[in-house]
């Protein structure tokens, strides 16, 4: 993990900070980070199950062959999953863009 933290590409977005790192496993892999300045563990661990859902329904917006760090700044748990999905495909194509995928 902290490999990916020096070495990746770094996104903000509205709600979430993305660090996203190859790999040469040729897995997707992801990993949510959630601060406990954002709530109790309850909702700590509320978030990064929804995060965990998110990419276990959809992995297909995930590049293949990356490691990604999923920060939310803020709790998202009262967010639906249709924004954070929309707020995910927005940052990962700003990556896209830059051509790192």
């Amino acid at each position: 993990m902290l490999e990916i933290i020096r070495k990746g590409k770094k996104l903000k977005g509205e709600n979430i900070f993305i660090i996203a790192l190859p790999n040469k496993k040729g897995l997707r892999r992801i990993v949510v980070n959630v601060s406990s300045k954002i709530g109790k563990a309850v909702l700590r661990n509320r978030i990064k199950r929804i995060y965990k859902e998110i990419f276990r329904k959809n992995k297909e917006i995930f590049p293949e062959s990356y490691d990604i760090i999923i920060s939310p700044m803020k709790d998202v748990s009262s967010l639906s999953e249709k924004i954070l999905i929309d707020e995910l495909l927005m940052t990962l194509s700003n990556l896209k863009k830059e051509g790192n995928f």
